[in-house]
């Protein structure tokens, strides 16, 4: 038991190694476990709770292998990666955390992978800054606000994770956010499956999102995703929804069985759409504003309950 230390439970740095293994590390009033200066431990099968700021704390260029831990409970993040740091995070179960599961920052480089993160106060994963960690075949769920929050230049490769039942968005793009969202399942989230707005940019492709209880993708204020080749359906209001401004290119998307519409484009929306398949939506299969000029060819629009696409003036 590693407990009560007015500092770190454990500080590695100058380059130090070791095994932190097996430890119940709790109630400190700085992190857990402080990693900087290159140190490249590993830690694994540790209890890491109740810590007065984050569980661990990643950054200077810290790296190691923190795999197998239980982090949950801390006052800030779970784990909190900044200043160049780039850990292995793999295999650790991170939840109830009041802040983030898991933060990255000013130019760091992860690799998340096969963690469980879930039931933290603000997002699973939020990457901002030039950060660029790989987040790969983890299961991010039931978090208080979004699943995967990408903003500030924040990147990253996002790929074949599991993203359900938080209460906003599976993912949320802002203010320059340009991650690669790749082969993901994004399901049963209160909110959007995937909210670009505020400039997002990314790459959102083959992924299937469903059931969501807002649009599959939202996009607006000017951002400009590209999303192709998704299959998007049985949302409870439209697939894909684009306005005040929001662009992007859609293309080769299946969208369908949808609550309301399959596209939806309002208030200036401008997206470039082209070989989608947008079917069997119980409303209408694009909803358009009449300033926007739907190629109605280079799409298949068809068997969509009220009207195949349908032209309004907002």
């Amino acid at each position: 038991d590693i407990y009560d230390n007015l500092e770190c439970g454990i500080f590695i740095h100058e380059g130090g190694e070791g095994r932190v293994i097996g430890n119940r590390i709790h109630s400190n009033s700085y992190a857990g476990i402080e990693i900087k200066d290159s140190s490249s431990p590993e830690v694994r099968g540790n209890d890491i709770y109740g810590g007065r700021t984050s569980g661990m704390y990643i950054h200077s260029g810290g790296q190691g292998v923190v795999e197998g831990n239980q982090i949950h409970q801390n006052w800030l993040h779970g784990v909190y990666v900044r200043s160049k740091g780039f850990p292995h995070l793999m295999k650790n179960n991170i939840f109830k955390n009041d802040e983030c599961g898991i933060f990255v920052t000013e130019s760091s480089h992860p690799c998340i992978e096969h963690n469980e993160v879930h039931s933290n106060g603000l997002a699973g994963i939020e990457v901002k800054e030039d950060s660029n960690p790989t987040i790969k075949l983890n299961r991010i769920h039931d978090g208080n606000t979004g699943g995967i929050f990408v903003l500030a230049r924040g990147r990253g490769r996002i790929c074949e994770n599991k993203l359900y039942n938080n209460k906003l968005e599976g993912i949320e793009i802002k203010d320059g956010g340009d991650p690669q969202v790749i082969d993901n399942e994004i399901y049963e989230n209160f909110e959007c499956g995937v909210f670009a707005h505020d400039g997002a940019l990314g790459r959102i492709e083959d992924n299937r999102i469903f059931s969501n209880a807002y649009a599959g993708i939202e996009i607006k204020d000017m951002s400009s995703p590209v999303v192709k080749n998704n299959r998007i359906y049985r949302g409870q209001t439209s697939g894909i929804y684009v306005h005040s401004g929001g662009q992007g290119k859609l293309t080769d998307n299946e969208v369908f069985e949808n609550g309301l519409h399959g596209v939806m484009i309002l208030s200036g929306g401008n997206p470039w759409m082209s070989r989608n398949k947008v079917h069997d939506n119980t409303e209408c299969g694009v909803v358009a504003h009449v300033a926007y000029a739907l190629d109605a060819s280079s799409n298949q629009i068809y068997g969509n309950r009220i009207k195949n696409v349908q032209t309004v003036k907002s």
